[in-house]
């Protein structure tokens, strides 16, 4: 194999930096006959105040920097048509832009990213990024100090040699961020000289390239602080090979449980509440056990409760706590009351017990007393070490059928004293409840 010259290696690597700048900067649609577009949120999407000043703030940045390199298009993905063809610019995540979440779900398997309501996740190390708030107060947009936001530039799903750039952060300060760091000639700098620096490792061109950028900006006063925004972690692709450059920060941050745990709760006026759950993309399914579902609600909603509050609790449930939101016992100062279905259940064992002895003249009771379900149900008792075993025994069932599907997982961990509680970052815990069609309101 021939070598090449120090001048020949020098020219190549100044014509990929000059590629990298061309990628990112301001020609990175502009040099093809495809049309780009700037695709805003949707103003009719999940969020019901439209487009938000962020994400328009961020289509200001971007819009500015390109406009006078050729044709720019802005338009709302209602009036998109079949131009998503075309090179696109997606402003805002999947809840505010419908194309960015069809983008993400074609997208999922490449990009090591996933932008999810609330959190970013770092797939490939398992990292959860959340918005930072002021300590001790309420998690509003008032009250936050840093956010996260994401660049990621590949392929077009959508249509054939042509690409899209897409814009998101888990607020809209980090969607800012993320246009800003493409257009303010500090970041430019920094995105440049690293992703010279990571491309040149690959025998690819750079724009045959998968690029993710994950950038970190402070807020004050509800404003995106440009002078904070730093480059936390790059990663360039070809669907084979990868390299990936972190900052000190970054790399310092501690790794979680990468299972998601997502449950649907569907609640009926008539009927108990109808849950399902998923760990990732496995449903979990137990038969003839209303229980095991519920507790996994129950342990996931404590979680997230105590995570929004920046409680010390973090997610832990007594086995005392669990059973009185499970079977709605009533504590007494003899033990504690039950009512419910565990209720009718032991005392249908008692009545059936009591009748067995009576039959066999083992029983005598006073003429006044009839053990049937009104006498049991006035007199039943069942004390903390009885509850205790009960829900020990929940657990264990919970975790043995749930690990045949997911191998050395356990979903509900324990520990002496503290009781139980979901063994899932509560960040990557997402409870979605809503009423029946029947007893919607109207």
């Amino acid at each position: 194999m021939p070598r090449h010259s120090k001048a020949g290696r020098a020219k190549g690597s100044s014509g990929r930096s000059k590629a990298v700048q061309a990628l990112f900067v301001r020609y990175c649609f502009l040099d093809n006959d495809a049309e780009t577009i700037i695709v805003m949120p949707s103003p009719h999407g999940e969020y019901k105040s439209g487009i938000s000043y962020s994400d328009a703030l961020a289509a200001g940045e971007v819009y500015a920097s390109l406009r006078k390199r050729g044709h720019l298009d802005v338009r709302t993905p209602e009036l998109l048509g079949d131009d998503t063809r075309e090179n696109l610019i997606l402003i805002g995540g999947r809840k505010a832009n419908p194309i960015a979440r069809n983008f993400q779900r074609l997208e999922q398997s490449k990009l090591s990213f996933d932008l999810r309501d609330g959190v970013i996740y770092d797939k490939q190390k398992h990292i959860v990024l959340v918005p930072q708030y002021a300590a001790g107060e309420e998690r509003t947009l008032s009250n936050l100090v840093a956010d996260y936001g994401l660049i990621s530039y590949t392929d077009n799903p959508f249509g054939k040699s042509t690409k899209i750039l897409h814009l998101a952060g888990i607020r809209g300060f980090g969607t800012l961020a993320a246009a800003i760091a493409l257009v303010d000639p500090r970041s430019v700098r920094t995105i440049e000289k690293i992703l010279a620096r990571l491309i040149r490792r690959h025998a690819s061109q750079p724009k045959n390239l998968t690029v993710e950028i994950l950038v970190r900006v402070s807020v004050s006063r509800g404003r995106a602080r440009r002078d904070s925004l730093a480059i936390e972690k790059i990663k360039v692709s070809n669907g084979r090979t990868s390299r990936t450059w972190e900052s000190e920060a970054y790399g310092q941050l501690k790794p979680v449980n990468p299972h998601g745990l997502y449950i649907d709760v569907v609640r009926s006026a008539s009927k108990a509440p109808i849950i399902r759950a998923r760990i990732d993309n496995e449903e979990i399914t137990f038969t003839k056990s209303s229980d095991r579902m519920k507790t996994i609600y129950l342990l996931a909603k404590q979680a997230i409760e105590d995570d929004l509050n920046r409680s010390g609790n973090q997610g832990w449930m007594n086995a005392v706590q669990l059973a009185e939101s499970l079977w709605q016992i009533k504590l007494t100062s003899g033990g504690s009351e039950l009512i419910g279905e565990l209720r009718t259940e032991v005392s249908e064992a008692i009545r059936r017990w009591a009748n067995h002895l009576e039959r066999q003249g083992k029983l005598l009771l006073p003429d006044n007393v009839t053990v049937d379900h009104q006498y049991i149900n006035s007199e039943i008792l069942i004390f903390d070490s009885d509850i205790k075993k009960k829900v020990v025994d929940l657990i264990h069932m919970i975790n043995h059928e749930q690990s045949k599907n997911n191998t050395g997982f356990q979903l509900i961990e324990s520990k002496p004293g503290l009781g139980y509680r979901i063994n899932i970052h509560p960040a990557l815990i997402f409870i979605n409840e809503s009423n029946s069609p029947a007893t919607d309101p109207q």
